[in-house]
């Protein structure tokens, strides 16, 4: 899945309570397993890091997207 995000690229993120935001993806972390990005919200500007993992819809559409995961700092 981290072949197809790249660094400017905007993406979906999904919280965990269904909430979804569209970032602007600054940095990419793709030794770490899961991988990992570096995102900021175009709503408010936040900074996170995100764990990436591929979320599939339906059985023949793929649907790629990063799934909210916040590291500790």
């Amino acid at each position: 899945m981290s072949c197809c995000v790249k660094v400017g690229d905007l993406e979906d993120v999904r919280y965990a309570n269904g909430q979804l935001h569209t970032v602007r993806v600054l940095a990419l972390d793709t030794i770490s397993q899961p991988p990992r990005a570096r995102v900021c919200r175009c709503d408010n500007h936040e900074i996170m890091v995100v764990q990436m993992v591929e979320m599939l819809l339906g059985s023949t559409n793929g649907w790629r997207g990063l799934y909210l995961e916040v590291q500790d700092t």
